[in-house]
This record gives structure tokens, sequence and C-alpha cells, in this order.
């Protein structure tokens, strides 16, 4: 089962609707429903975010779309397609239907991640759904908002239920970015890198890692953006704005969680676990420095631009990592959602979050290795 389908099932379509203008069919023919949780919304980021599983329920797809099919008459083939701009193909279901059964399938929504990554913001469209059996048909099309790759669901919220959507920042964390690639290279650690065994460096040695990371990332002249990270901020939807690895390293400037998903792509393609922690307003990264992962260190990524020696700069950052860490640990252990949460990107993979640019089948594109 999928992250999403797993969430999903503490809101039972409480969030969704029935949606659009459905062509009528004689009362034998199958009947066709959907529903979109949220209503209204596409996010590309939570479909790209899925691992391909084999024993995926329902089609495979993440559970915010569902098409619903009825068939009250005698057995049947029913062909389903769903379109809309942005996807590099319909997704197509063929299949049949016993008399008096029901269908409910879960597309999975082969996005254009080029396409939806160019969206500076939601884009109204149509979604289109069709129902063919035996010469008839039934459509649906529903007036969708289309979002972009940057853009993250986190916290979805209706009639005293929620879904917690958090993990979804897991998928910006790239250990395999081109932009990883160039800051090891940097730093001299592209060996070490390629023959890396998670659970195998103790405290000195990953403390080092990280501060070579730290040292890279304050060469380069990282800026610090102060841009605001809510697009949705609530009361139903939240929403936040994160670059992957590639956009930060080439633009030069990141805010908090930007900096934070950079230090956690490299620091996971060197072996050590990480972890994002987000609170209000803001976000840091977080990274084990034990096998067992009981000791962690936290880094204040906004003191990258703070100038200083690289040395004395990773000092302060871990010293400024701990104290807001310290003061969020008891928000995080009240499960004070949707402001407070982390996000471990070890368990996220295990639980079947991949980086972004795995579920658009490419990488991020080459990225320059600016001295």
């Amino acid at each position: 089962m999928c992250w999403l389908a797993t969430c999903l099932r503490r809101l039972p379509l409480v969030l969704g609707a029935w949606l659009g203008a459905t062509a009528p069919l004689p009362a034998a023919e199958p009947r066709l429903r959907v529903e979109l949780t949220p209503p209204g919304d596409l996010y590309p980021a939570l479909d790209l975010s899925q691992a391909v599983r084999g024993d995926a329920p329902h089609g495979g797809g993440t559970g915010l779309l569902r098409i619903h099919v009825e068939n009250p008459g005698a057995a049947r083939t029913v062909r389903l397609r769903v379109q809309t701009p942005g996807l590099r193909a319909p997704a197509v279901l063929e299949t049949g239907l016993a008399a008096g059964q029901s269908l409910e399938w879960w597309p999975r929504l082969a996005w254009d991640a080029a396409a939806v990554q160019a969206l500076a913001a939601p884009r109204r469209q149509v979604l289109a759904v069709r129902l063919e059996s035996a010469g008839a048909a039934a459509a649906e099309e529903v007036d969708v908002r289309l979002h972009g790759l940057d853009e993250a669901l986190y916290y979805v919220s209706s009639d005293g239920q929620a879904v917690d959507l958090a993990g979804i920042f897991a998928a910006y964390v790239d250990p395999h970015s081109p932009a990883v690639d160039a800051i090891l290279g940097r730093a001299g650690l592209l060996a070490e890198a390629a023959q890396a065994v998670p659970g195998t460096r103790g405290r000195s040695r990953r403390l080092a890692l990280a501060e070579a990371v730290w040292t890279e990332l304050v060469r380069r002249g990282l800026r610090y953006s102060a841009e605001v990270l809510a697009i949705e901020a609530g009361p139903h939807l939240y929403s936040q704005r994160v670059q992957l690895p590639g956009q930060t390293w080439q633009r030069g400037s990141a805010h908090c969680l930007d900096a934070s998903v950079l230090i956690a792509s490299v620091l996971e393609r060197l072996g050590i676990p990480t972890f994002l922690v987000l609170v209000p307003g803001h976000a840091f990264v977080g990274f084990y420095v034990d096998p067992e992962r009981r000791q962690a260190e936290f880094v204040e990524t906004t003191l990258l631009a703070a100038g200083g020696t690289s040395a004395a700069s990773f000092a302060a950052a871990r010293a400024a990592g701990r104290t807001r860490y310290r003061d969020a640990l008891p928000h995080l252990t009240a499960g004070a959602r949707p402001g407070y949460v982390l996000i471990d990107t070890t368990a996220a993979r295990a639980y079947g979050i991949m980086p972004l640019a795995v579920g658009a089948g490419s990488g991020e594109g080459r990225v320059p290795s600016r001295e």
C-alpha cells in the first residue's frame, strides 16, 4: 500500500466531492462518479513521490483521485480514461465487471515533471474522466487547480478530521541530485560517498563529513532568503514552497527549508540518516551521529550566510540547532500538528516516499559546479 493510501484511511472521503457534469446513461448502463481530495486541487508532488509497488491497491494511485463505477446491468467490459494538461499520457484502465459489481479506481497519474515544475502559480484547467462500455459512454469534467512541483501539500483538515501528509517533504530530499555530486566533488568526498555503508561511521566522522558539507555551502556563498514559506496556511489546507536541491544550488539562495533539504540530500548520499524539523514559520535539519540512532545533532541553516570561518559558523549552527530542537521538543512530543513535525528521511523511504526526480523518471538535469 502506498504511503498516501495509508494516510487517507484516517480521512475516508470526508474531503471528497462528487464533481463535474455527468452525461446520463440508461439505468442498466454503468454509472460514473469522480471524487477528488482536496476538492478541486491537484498536487503532482504527491503523485511523483510514490514508490511503484506490485501490490498497490486500486490501480496504484494516491487515492486523492478516486473513480467509482457501478454496474447495475449485465456483465461487461468497461474502459476508463483520465486526462488533464500536464500529464505525459492519459491514465487508462480496461477491465471486466460482473453483473451488480462496483469498481473503485485510483489512477496513477504520470505527470510531466518539467511541465509542472515550470508552473509559477496554480493553473486552472479541466480534469476529464470518460467511461466507455459496449458503445455507450459517460463523462465528467472537473474544474481543478493544478499546483506546481514546488508546492508541498502537507496537511488537510475538514469537519474535525485531518490527514497528515508531512512525509512529502522527504520527497524533496534527493541524494542523487546532480547538485549533490557537485558538492561532494568540491569537497573531495565523491569516493567516500560511493563506498558509504549506512550505520557504519562513528560520531567523529559523521560530524567531520557534515562540517565538510557545510564548508562547501559557505564557500558557495549560499544566501539566505526570507521568503515566506507558506502558500496555504489553513484552516483546511496547509502547503509550503520547497525547492529541489538542484534549484537551490543553481540559484545560490535558499530559505531555511530549502537549505535543510539540500544538506539532508548530501548527508543521505554519505550514508548518514537525516531528518527535517518543521516549526511554525521555520525549518532546520538534523542527523544521527551514532549507528543506533539515539544521538543527534541539529543544524540551523540560516547561519550559512552569517559569515566568519566555516568551522566557527558550523559550531554556531549546531548550537543554534540544539536550542531550536529543545524549544520544539515539547510540541513535537505532544503531536502539535500541523505546526510542529519531524520527518525522518530513512523512515520515509521505507514507507514508500521516494525523491521526486525518481518519480519523474529522470534527474533534475546537470547542475554546473560553479567555482
